[in-house]
């Protein structure tokens, strides 16, 4: 057992470990206190305040509309996300731990979501993985249970993640399993945690992770709904409100394991063609925890079904095995994927934080403000062109942007295909030269598809163009 609010539900009472100290339906005592079958380690204190005053049904209800504004791919992800983080905070407590699964483009808020609403809604207690082994997240996790979102998990990595889509899996269940070691000896664990994964290009094929794991999406809002929403959503969404959600959850923790039962058992009626059991057993505890954010009623019979339709849930809405698969979707994966691609970057010309890393999509930018960045050759190294005029140019083959691709499906030059099935793409009519490669044939994106701010490229045209209607041109 380790550190998570709400730990174990022993005979007639909840307990709670805050790491060096036990809650127990209220009341605060010493690991030693407690007389009970569940072994209590000491950790390091959680951040907790049982004192606090829980999230009220107001507080809760204004969190569920301004994520319900954020801007989701389907007419439910809000509930299921909000569900989730609700969910997560108390994941050793539930007998069915569902995991959630973030996908969305370059730029379209899968690390915002991660960042500024998951992380301050477990009120900053959630152990954060990018990109991780499977060895890497057990060993983060040690005895905790406390929720673990893992970033850039992407299907690109092939086996690594696979082997996160299966400790999601084994923590759904919370059965235990059994590893050998060097030493001869077993070693047992056992997962109870909520995971999330968050990754760009990340389809979920396997039909035994498709009704574990809730599937949700962003996409990019008008620029001032967005200004505004981030205003609103800074001030409602702190580290406080995690705490007092939190304190809510233990709270009314009894309501919320009924009311998982419950919508669990309503949704396996509604949707018997989709998974029926396993489907109710995760849908109706992520929806449960969505009802706790907006009221502490415990559902019965037809008002499981009133609130469902008063929130807009629509069972025919597609499911995780139903996602876009279509070959423009897919086309834009490839994109996404290649927009997102790292590498090593120093630049002291540029105003990005010293990171040592940059994105392809971010290389882009500096490379079309021109001045003396080396940009445009380190583009050209990559097997890329920002042509100001005709978007970004993509070399059709090579070993450089076949490294972009490898491990992927789109390896071995099948990127650019892909890439052509993008709406207004298309080959250049004969070989372009690039940085440091020379001539080579590639197909040409438009900036609309790229999604880069060209307004410094704009600002440095129309300056020159003054400067020459002034005389102020300077001679070749």
């Amino acid at each position: 057992m380790g550190s998570c609010p709400i730990l174990a539900e022993g005979a007639g009472f909840f307990s709670e470990l805050l790491g060096d100290r036990l809650e127990v339906d209220g009341v605060k005592m010493a690991l030693a206190e407690l007389e009970s079958r569940h072994h209590y380690p000491r950790l390091p204190a959680l951040a907790i305040d049982s004192a606090a005053a829980p999230l009220s049904d107001q507080q809760g209800v204004q969190i569920l509309r301004l994520i319900e504004r954020m801007g989701w791919s389907g007419p439910n992800d809000h509930l299921l996300l909000a569900g989730w983080i609700v969910l997560s905070n108390v994941g050793g407590a539930l007998r069915k731990r569902p995991g959630l699964q973030i996908t969305s483009g370059f730029g379209t808020g899968k690390s915002d979501t991660a960042d500024n609403v998951i992380r301050p809604l477990q009120a900053g207690l959630g152990i954060v993985c990018s990109g991780s082994t499977e060895a890497g997240i057990r060993q983060s996790i040690r005895q905790d249970v406390l929720p673990v979102l893992v970033d850039e998990s992407e299907q690109a990595d092939g086996n690594r993640r696979e082997q996160q889509l299966r400790l999601v899996r084994l923590a759904y269940d919370g059965q235990p399993m059994v590893k050998g070691t060097p030493g001869g000896e077993p070693l047992e664990f056992c997962l109870r945690v909520s995971i999330a994964l968050a990754g760009i290009n990340a389809p979920i094929s396997n039909p035994a992770d498709l009704s574990r794991i809730a599937v949700i999406g962003r996409h990019q809002l008008p620029e001032a709904d967005w200004q505004q929403l981030a205003a609103e959503r800074a001030e409602l969404l702190t580290l406080a409100t995690g705490k007092a959600l939190i304190r809510r959850t233990v709270t009314h923790l009894p309501v919320l394991l009924a009311n998982t039962k419950t919508l669990g058992r309503v949704l396996a009626g509604l949707t018997p063609g989709r998974g029926g059991g396993r489907v109710g057993d995760t849908y109706g505890a992520l929806l449960a925890g969505a009802h706790l954010l907006e009221s502490t009623e415990q559902l019965r019979g037809d008002a499981a079904l009133a609130w469902l339709d008063s929130v807009g849930w629509d069972p025919a809405a597609p499911a995780a095995d139903e996602v876009d698969r279509s070959p423009l979707a897919e086309a834009r994966q490839c994109l996404d994927h290649l927009l997102a691609h790292e590498l090593p970057w120093r630049d002291p010309e540029s105003d990005r934080p010293g990171t040592g890393r940059i994105t392809v999509q971010e290389l882009v930018e500096l490379a079309l403000r021109g001045g003396g960045s080396d940009a445009p050759v380190a583009l050209g190294r990559l097997g890329m062109k920002a042509d100001p005029e005709r978007g970004l140019l993509v070399a059709n083959g090579g070993a450089a942007i076949s490294r972009i691709f490898t491990g992927s499906k789109w390896s071995q030059g099948g990127h650019r295909a892909r890439l052509l099935e993008l709406e207004e793409a298309e080959p250049a009519p004969s070989p372009q030269r690039f940085a440091v490669l020379g001539p080579v044939r590639c197909v040409c994106l438009p900036w609309e598809l790229v999604g880069v701010d060209r307004s410094p490229l704009k600002a440095a045209a129309e300056a020159q163009r003054v400067r020459g209607c002034f005389g102020l041109g300077v001679a070749a």
